[in-house]
């Protein structure tokens, strides 16, 4: 379960919105990278996505993120 206080600070951070299509509406706040992969609960592991652009633009996001997070090469490779 991610934190109310993590929760807060993306909500503020996204301004409430899908970082994908801007809708307020059937946001779930989802793991860049998942915590079965090694993702954390921080803000910057989190966003918030409409149940469907999560669904239909996740793969596009998640290979984003693993290019711009900074993580370890071990890490990096369990993800491949």
């Amino acid at each position: 379960k991610i934190p109310t206080r993590i929760r807060k600070n993306v909500r503020r951070r996204d301004e409430g919105k899908c970082v994908d299509c801007g809708s307020k509406k059937n946001l779930e706040y989802v793991h860049i990278i998942p915590l079965t992969s090694g993702g954390s609960n921080s803000v910057g592991n989190i966003q918030h996505f409409v149940k469907s652009a999560k669904e239909g633009n996740w793969n596009k996001f998640y290979e984003e993120a693993k290019e711009a997070v900074p993580m370890p090469k071990e890490l990096k490779d369990r993800l491949k």
